[in-house]
């Protein structure tokens, strides 16, 4: 695919090297794209940005000079024929001349002249696009809600709640846990999720687990998911270490020969080594939380679900955890993590979402997204 990048969006990357812009070119220039430049010649574009950005082209001279990109000059008068994209914009003109597929610009008014030969698009909009195209988006949450129904039927028998029904005498009312919550998550994402207790941060994991189905929207998850919500969860109280391990394999979808496979790198992370004959009622709440994440994250699945699971155990294992999700990351592997630890959210998610009462506060930049918290929870 030939992509042709307006001259703003390189001044962009160059003067912020954390923005979209900057992060839109790296993710074109590690997939090998075809890139080419348009608007001015490097000479210009330095002079350019020498009289209009306060002695900051230098630095994207610098910049520039790192790159090889094709130079499409755009003459400052245009002729009247031959231009079928764009005669009145010499953008569009540009990328007509040199074949591009796509036209990445800053500029609205060339964004918006959408053209049926050429993809016109923002940064932001051309990385969605890209992320669509190549499939990296393996969770896509949109519009999810769920409601519970509360009262007290579970107090009742079938007779007087078939009478209570039809006399109109039930008692109930509706709790919506969560409302209209949309969000996508990109593959090997850490996404952090924060709110105050009761905000509906477990409910969204087992919607996400597959464990509850949402009231209303839709939830999509491409690959396996291996939930850690609750550290008893999936284990038998009376079933040895050993006999455990396995038996939460097979939950999770594996076969004994792949779980035996991992058998003592298993063992071995959650150094409970000693413990293997041992029933799991008899563990601590560290110890048992030790062997499900170890379990969890050795499986290697395609997307992690973690509720307070890393801020559980001795600091030292803490630190084991972070660095083998970390490990996971780099390997594609997707991330969900639930804490109250806003320091463990900043140090290890990519991004954050911010769920309060309910309803989707936020999503976006860690420190940006933990700041705003941060401020809410002091007022």
């Amino acid at each position: 695919m030939k992509i042709m990048l307006d001259t703003d969006v390189i001044v962009s990357a160059a003067l912020f090297p954390n923005g979209e812009a900057a992060q839109l070119l790296r993710e074109l220039i590690q997939a090998g794209d075809d890139l080419c430049l348009c608007g001015f010649t490097v000479e210009e574009l330095f002079l350019l940005a020498e009289k209009k950005l306060s002695g900051r082209g230098r630095d994207i001279d610098d910049f520039l000079r790192t790159f090889s990109f094709e130079l499409i000059y755009t003459p400052a008068v245009l002729p009247r024929e031959g231009a079928e994209a764009g005669a009145n914009c010499p953008v569009l003109y540009s990328a007509a001349l040199a074949g591009a597929d796509a036209l990445v610009t800053g500029d609205g008014e060339s964004a918006a002249a959408r053209s049926e030969k050429l993809k016109i698009m923002t940064p932001e909009e051309f990385r969605q696009f890209r992320r669509r195209e190549d499939g990296s988006r393996i969770i896509e949450a949109q519009d999810v809600s769920v409601k519970y129904i509360m009262g007290d039927f579970k107090e009742m028998g079938l007779k007087e709640y078939l009478i209570k029904r039809v006399k109109g005498d039930m008692i109930f009312k509706e709790l919506w846990a969560l409302r209209d919550v949309s969000f996508h998550v990109e593959r090997g994402d850490l996404l952090g999720i924060i709110g105050s207790n009761g905000s509906g941060k477990s409910t969204i994991l087992k919607v996400l687990a597959g464990i509850m189905p949402p009231t209303k929207g839709d939830i999509r998850v491409n690959g396996r998911v291996a939930p850690l919500l609750e550290l008893a969860a999936g284990f038998d109280e009376e079933m040895t270490i050993r006999e455990n391990v396995f038996l939460r394999g097979a939950l999770l979808g594996y076969s004994r020969d792949f779980v035996a496979e991992r058998y003592d790198g298993i063992i071995d992370f959650s150094e409970l080594k000693e413990y293997e004959d041992v029933a799991f009622r008899k563990l601590s709440s560290g110890m048992k939380s030790k062997l499900a994440f170890s379990l969890a994250s050795f499986v290697t699945p395609d997307v992690l679900i973690l509720d307070e699971v890393l801020s559980v155990g001795d600091i030292a294992f803490q630190k084991k955890s972070e660095a083998r999700m970390q490990e996971l990351m780099s390997h594609g592997v997707t991330t969900i993590l639930v804490s109250h630890s806003l320091s463990q959210i900043r140090e290890m998610c990519t991004k954050v979402l911010w769920i309060e009462k309910g309803e989707m506060r936020g999503i976006g930049a860690t420190e940006e997204i933990c700041a705003a918290y941060e401020e809410y929870m002091r007022t």
